[in-house]
Parts: structure tokens; C-alpha cells; sequence
């Protein structure tokens, strides 16, 4: 539901970032650059998990690709180094919602963001990509969704950055949808290996990704030389229960969670965007505080909904 998104793309002033911060360059060169960003920008005293791993192969020049669970902080392993190497990192992301999340995370650090899709006006667009053709762009990151990353007049942007020094990083997130899509529902994503001539550092992550799927990813995106980060995703607070249908799915789903779960909080997933309403219907008949959230909803509702959660 591209098109139906508001583009935010007015570019934040850089100055926001230094006067809160200080120089980013600053921060960048103090004796160990990668805590200064992490305590400074991010907010967090000390890495977790393989954090630091990662972000010691990324500063040094390699390809990787990351696998961690989420809430894992894989965002902070792209963003790290992005910081302390400087330039513009590009950041390829499947959803518009995910995108979008990542791009607000980013923004209300004070870091310079924009984003690029076909909900993007022309207007707008032109004075984007002039920017990201200036000897030294503003923005710290830009978020594309992989069909305008695959675009020819994009991937040309790319290629001028890269010979011009301000083309970083490439971070393809979600990567795990080059095997789940790439091959039919978006072949935008299996495409993405055409970036590969571009010569410049990829940077892989995922939640999800077995040998098999690792093995396609690293042959997709012709990263022939690549470090695998792996961290476990095994959640030991999280528990898997399968339990066998009878009869009306929605009643029995809706009496296991006033029987078994009342007064909690949950999420019911749902394969298709009419149930999210009929499950919440359900549950409110049945006296439970209930709202539902699909792709269908315009965002003024999706806003409010998310602020209401």
C-alpha cells in the first residue's frame, strides 16, 4: 500500500544533529568512536549479543550478513558504523510500514533521513536525488524499497555516489525475503544482486534464515566472500503451543483467550485482512478491549491506532 502513504521527506537540517550531539566527525574519532555513537546518538551504555562482532567486520570492509533475533538490535549494527564511517548509508526495506519505522527511529535521534518509493512525488523526488548527487550529501541514510532500489535511474544515482566517495553502505534488511519472494511475488528482491556492481560494502540482516536460505541469500546478492554473524534466535521466554482446530476457529481462538489469557495483552496474527476485524469483533462481544490493524487502513487511522496501542 505504497501509494497511499504520505512521503516525509523534508530533510532534517544537519545542524540538529551537532547541536545536540556535537560534531558527528567529532564523535567519530574519539578513542573508541563506537560506544561515543552508541551512549551519545543511541542512548545505550554497553553492546549486547554479537553487536560489537558485527560492527568490528563491518568497519573492517566486509561484506556480512547479520542474523539475530528480533529485538535483537540489529539496527544498531548497521547504524554504528554508518555513523562512524560517515557518507550516506542506503538502507533497501521490504514493507513501507518497516521502513517507515526504521526511518521515524532514526529521525528522532536527530540523524538525516529521507526515503524514496513510488508514493514519492516527482517534486520531491528531484530535489532528493539532487542532494544525493551533491560532493557532500546531507543525509545519513536513505531508506529505498527494493523495486526503486532495482530502478535503472537509481541504481545510476548509486553508481555516481560510489565514484564520487559518498556512497558508504548498502544494508539489505529483511534479507530472507530474496528466498521467501524474490523468485515470483517480488522479483525486485531477487534482483538486487545487480547492486553488486556497484563494488560497494553490503550489509545483510535478518531474523530468520536457515543454511539453505543463507546459502541463496550470499549467491543472490553475488556476495562470494561474505561473514556470517549468527547469534541464537533461540528465545527461551518465548514458548511455541499447537493446538488442534474444532470446529469454528474464530470461537474457539476467542474463548481460549478469555478462558485462558483474561486481563492480558496479546496479538492475534491473522492470514487475511477481514478476520483482523471479524477476531476483534469477536473478542469485544465477549467484553475484551479489542481493536484491529491491517495494510487496508489509511494512515490517519493506522496512526491512531499505533498511538492508541
Amino acid at each position: 500500500h505504497i501509494h497511499s502513504t504520505p512521503a516525509l521527506t523534508a530533510p532534517l537540517p544537519f545542524g540538529n544533529v551537532e547541536e545536540q550531539f556535537g560534531s558527528l566527525d567529532l564523535i567519530a574519532a574519539s578513542n573508541d568512536s563506537k560506544l561515543s555513537v552508541l551512549k551519545t546518538i543511541f542512548g545505550h551504555d554497553s553492546f549486547r549479543g554479537k553487536q560489537v562482532e558485527a560492527i568490528n567486520a563491518i568497519l573492517e570492509g566486509k561484506n556480512c550478513l547479520i542474523v539475530m533475533p528480533t529485538g535483537g538490535g540489529k539496527s544498531v549494527c548497521y547504524s554504528v558504523p554508518a555513523i562512524v564511517s560517515g557518507g550516506v548509508t542506503v538502507v533497501i526495506c521490504p514493507l513501507l510500514s518497516l521502513l517507515m519505522d526504521q526511518v521515524n527511529m532514526l529521525r528522532s535521534k536527530e540523524l538525516n533521513v529521507c526515503y524514496l518509493n513510488s508514493s514519492v512525488p516527482q517534486s520531491d523526488r528531484d530535489v532528493i536525488v539532487h542532494n544525493m548527487l551533491s560532493e557532500a550529501p546531507d543525509y545519513n541514510f536513505v531508506f529505498l524499497t527494493p523495486e526503486t532500489a532495482t530502478s535503472s535511474d537509481i541504481v545510476d544515482v548509486l553508481s555516481k555516489m560510489k565514484s564520487n566517495g559518498t556512497l558508504t553502505y548498502i544494508v539489505i534488511d529483511e534479507c530472507h525475503c530474496i528466498d521467501m519472494w524474490g523468485f515470483d511475488f517480488r522479483p525486485a528482491y531477487g534482483n538486487l544482486g545487480m547492486l553488486a556492481s556497484l563494488n560497494c560494502q553490503v550489509i545483510a540482516l535478518t531474523a530468520t534464515c536457515t543454511p539453505r536460505t543463507e546459502e541463496i541469500i550470499l549467491s543472490s546478492l553475488n556476495l562470494t566472500s561474505a561473514t556470517t554473524i549468527r547469534q541464537t534466535c533461540d528465545r527461551r521466554n518465548i514458548s511455541l503451543i499447537v493446538k488442534p482446530k474444532k470446529g469454528d476457529e474464530k470461537e474457539q481462538a476467542t474463548n481460549m483467550i478469555v478462558n485462558e489469557h483474561n486481563g492480558q495483552c496479546g496479538i492475534v496474527y491473522c492470514t487475511e485482512r477481514a478476520t483482523t476485524l471479524d477476531i476483534s469483533y469477536c473478542l469485544q462481544t465477549k467484553g475484551v478491549n479489542a481493536t484491529y490493524f491491517n495494510g487496508a487502513l489509511d494512515p490517519y487511522k493506522k496512526k491512531a491506532k499505533v498511538s492508541y496501542l
